[in-house]
């Protein structure tokens, strides 16, 4: 994950393979219960999505209602442990989950916090008003609310960042930890001509509908677009996308993943191509990916 200097510093995040050689960092997936775990996300923390089995027959938020407890008592506490750590400082509640009321959900995450498990809790795309909500339930009951949120944030997606959370950073102080800086790697400029790399994630079952639905003509003149600026830098197309996200001033940091370790280093090099990011060089991005979004209306 790439930082820059922010109040939860101490947070790491890595998406894809995990390439370390501390052994206390790897991943370790446990085998498959009555819950499955989807994903297992690596660093500082260690992040798990549980759902209930589809042949269960159990309604959904009912069970997750009933399971809450026993998930934080069960399973935090393992991972904390798998993690060698006695706590982490931030714990992500990944997803909304529309079958849950968000006080039952601000209620647990402090009941983490008072467990010493977690000193705060933040979101992963949930929207403004879900996170206004949790921040009006905490404030009613001296709760601590949400500090961070976790978006998608790419030259290509904009709208949430820049326009449907602008009065959180004011009202709430939120940071952001933001996640495909490289938009699925459309921004590194390896399939601007159209063609999708053997050894690429495009090139997986799985990924076919995305492939499918982001290499269209538009978004393959933009990047086209991008490469004579990032020639003009000196830079790698994929560091001068990373570079722009975490110019954010609203931005604290910036989550890339990887499939190899080469791909690791280069794109932490991004921090070096901050500073090259003058107004001029902004206008001139700007001009190509024409995709800021339209401010909100004021009537004031």
């Amino acid at each position: 994950m790439l930082k820059k200097q922010s109040h939860f510093s101490s947070v790491v995040k890595t998406t894809g393979s995990t390439f370390s050689t501390t052994p206390r960092f790897m991943p370790m997936v446990e085998p498959r219960r009555s819950w499955v775990r989807l994903s297992g996300n690596l660093g500082g923390n260690d992040r798990m999505w549980w759902f209930p089995p589809r042949s269960s027959g159990v309604v959904r938020g009912l069970m997750i209602r009933v399971c809450l407890g026993n998930i934080l008592w069960k399973e935090l506490r393992p991972s904390l442990k798998r993690l060698d750590m006695d706590y982490v400082d931030v714990i992500y509640c990944h997803r909304p989950d529309i079958y849950t009321p968000i006080e039952e959900t601000v209620r647990a995450m402090n009941y983490v916090i008072d467990k010493g498990w977690a000193f705060y809790w933040g979101t992963s795309e949930w929207s403004a008003q879900q996170i206004t909500e949790a921040w009006g339930i905490a404030e009613r009951l001296d709760l601590v609310g949400p500090i961070v949120e976790q978006p998608e944030y790419n030259l290509l997606t904009r709208h949430k960042v820049e326009s449907e959370y602008l009065p959180l950073y004011t009202n709430y102080g939120l940071g952001l930890t933001t996640w495909s800086p490289l938009a699925s790697g459309v921004l590194t400029g390896k399939y601007s001509k159209g063609t999708v790399p053997p050894d690429s994630r495009f090139a997986l079952e799985n990924f076919k509908n995305l492939a499918n639905r982001s290499l269209v003509d538009d978004v393959l003149k933009k990047v086209n677009g991008l490469k004579p600026i990032a020639d003009e830098l000196g830079v790698p197309l994929a560091q001068l996308a990373i570079a722009w996200c975490a110019a954010n001033p609203n931005v604290s940091s910036v989550i890339t993943g990887a499939t190899k370790e080469s791909q690791i280093q280069e794109n932490m090099k991004a921090l070096d191509v901050i500073p090259l990011l003058t107004p001029a060089v902004m206008e001139k991005i700007e001009a190509v990916v024409q995709s800021k979004p339209k401010r909100p209306d004021s009537y004031r």
